[in-house]
């Protein structure tokens, strides 16, 4: 019987400015005996965690990404969209706002976006080469319909700073909200296999995620997010969480683990979100460097974030922008 495999991650968590980006990918699998850490071994040699080996190397994205070009993310993140969306050979990749769209509609109101927020039309892959990305996206679709595998869906969410500032604020800590955030991304996926007919819908789901932060009790915010029947702890602990809930129409089995990204559902999920986040952080910076003199690019983290703060401070008050429309609270 076919079972389903969701893998989620984030980018941008411990920035101060630039978006959180969350994303999920979720994968069908025809061989119930196909766990989550053989779907790599299932792909190889089209698909591989090592550079040097597979056709299309997908892992974590800091393993990925290259700093200075997208090419690295787009020669992943590509191929497993024409895998998931192309119907034939003459498929193009949507332009920035409609991958935006694509991936992250839900979760953005682009009318109430900021001026550094807003997404261009360019067109997409930016460094890698389309042509070439297409075909690495009718291999890797021609190695998963020859083992049963085929990937569903890549959803995300995209939240700018003020929806940060204040879902933080509302939920008491940053990590409260990325979790409630992920099981949101999770629970949609989830809800979109059982909207399918019984014959068709996921009688076994397994859920992979990285470890969010510190945090190794998830049961409160899980029988949030899924309620209905009751969550049963397998383990818990530094290294892993798993939790298991049954119904009279699916078993569904979610772990919050350190190194989630091993597992190739999540490592896409990883990539996807890296690169959402870093094409707006390119964006960010073009507009901000186009209106203060000599003002060095950032990635958002805490210590280069507060120079950024300082040297465009004079822009800031002679413009009157409000801080918290860009820089996150936590």
């Amino acid at each position: 019987m076919p079972y389903y495999l969701i893998g989620t991650d984030e980018a941008g968590y411990g920035p101060n400015l630039g978006p959180l980006v969350i994303a999920s990918t979720l994968w069908r699998v025809e061989e119930d005996a196909l766990c989550p850490n053989e779907l790599y071994e299932a792909l190889a040699p089209v698909v591989a965690p090592d550079a040097r080996v597979g056709e299309i190397f997908l892992a974590d994205s800091k393993k990925v990404h290259k700093k200075g070009t997208f090419r690295p993310l787009e020669e992943g993140l590509f191929p497993a969209l024409y895998a998931a969306d192309a119907r034939d050979e003459n498929y193009n990749f949507p332009n920035e706002e409609a991958l935006y769209r694509r991936l992250a509609g839900a979760s953005l109101d682009l009318q109430t976006l900021a001026p550094w927020e807003r997404f261009s039309s360019d067109t997409l892959p930016i460094d890698a080469d389309a042509q070439h990305c297409r075909r690495l996206g009718a291999r890797l679709r021609e190695k998963m319909l020859s083992v049963g595998v085929v990937l569903c869906d890549i959803e995300a969410s995209v939240v700018f700073p003020p929806l940060f500032n204040h879902e933080t604020f509302r939920l008491g800590s940053k990590g409260a909200f990325l979790s409630t955030l992920t099981l949101d991304l999770v629970a949609k996926l989830v809800s979109k296999l059982e909207s399918k007919p019984p014959d068709k819908s996921g009688a076994k789901i397994v859920a992979v995620c990285d470890k969010h932060g510190g945090r190794n009790f998830y049961l409160p915010i899980l029988m949030e997010s899924f309620p209905g029947a009751p969550f049963f702890a397998t383990t818990e602990g530094r290294e892993k969480s798993e939790y298991v809930q049954c119904t009279s129409h699916r078993e569904f089995s979610i772990s919050f683990q350190t190194k989630g990204e091993a597992y190739l559902p999540a490592a896409l999920a990883s990539m996807t979100c890296k690169y959402l986040r870093e094409l707006s952080m390119s964006h960010f910076n073009a507009w901000w460097r186009a209106r203060v003199p000599n003002l060095a690019p950032t990635a958002g983290y805490p210590l280069d974030a507060k120079r950024f703060l300082r040297d465009a401070a004079e822009f800031i008050q002679r413009e009157n922008l409000d801080t918290e429309q860009f820089w996150r609270a936590r």
